[in-house]
């Protein structure tokens, strides 16, 4: 026990502050070396969960590996995209892979009951997300139809973290929640500063909130029964 706490409390350690590292990095003018550090903060994860997460059943392990493997292609390709525009692409694509393996994995414990606060919860989703839509819409030109299916997808993701409930233990729930949420909050911020208006501090808000996405759920599915 004392060993797994320990090793559990020496991953966080490392996380953050190659986080912290990223974070300083790319709010320098040495924002080059985001293309080795960017890339190890979701890699590391990755290597955590594989090998702390070979109990799950094989229906959850896989498309979470499968989702934590296409967050670090889309991390590093969006570090390239001024370079060109198509990494952009590329890495909206990855990051909606991602989503949906993320979707896979949630939808195997999907509880059918619909109560009043799931009608809620969905009402609301589908009315941020139209929201969001109409914001970025006139920016959008050629990428229109990408970003409406990445918002679909990613409204998707939360609903079925959402349907985990009472199929999971609490904690599993909540972290996974709280990371979807995260996700959306992260994504949202990216898409405002790059099509509506420059957010102040977006580094900072996108990546801290997307790395603490990616922890909550990769964690969240590690406590699960």
């Amino acid at each position: 026990m004392t060993k797994n706490i320990k090793h559990y409390k020496l991953f966080l350690l490392f996380f953050f502050t190659i986080l912290i590292v990223d974070l300083i990095i790319g709010s320098s003018s040495y924002d080059l070396y985001r293309r080795i550090s960017k890339p190890i903060i979701i890699g590391s994860l990755l290597i955590y969960f594989y090998f702390n997460g070979k109990d799950l059943p094989k229906k959850i392990f896989r498309p979470i590996l499968i989702a934590l493997f296409f967050s670090v292609v889309g991390d590093t390709a969006l570090l390239y995209e001024n370079v060109s525009p198509h990494f952009f692409t590329i890495g909206l694509g990855a990051f909606l892979l991602a989503h949906v393996f993320y979707s896979v994995a949630f939808a195997k414990y999907w509880n059918k009951k619909n109560n009043s606060v799931f009608w809620m919860i969905l009402t609301l989703v589908i009315v941020y997300g139209i929201g969001l839509f109409y914001a970025l819409k006139d920016n959008l030109g050629p990428l229109m139809i990408p970003v409406i299916i990445y918002i679909l997808v990613i409204l998707g993701m939360f609903i079925t973290a959402f349907k985990r409930q009472d199929n999971v233990n609490k904690k599993s729930f909540y972290f996974v929640l709280i990371g979807a949420l995260l996700f959306m909050i992260s994504d949202s911020i990216l898409a405002i500063d790059k099509f509506l208006i420059e957010v102040p501090f977006s580094l900072i808000l996108i990546m801290s909130t997307y790395a603490l996405a990616q922890l909550a759920i990769a964690f969240g599915i590690l406590k699960q029964d």
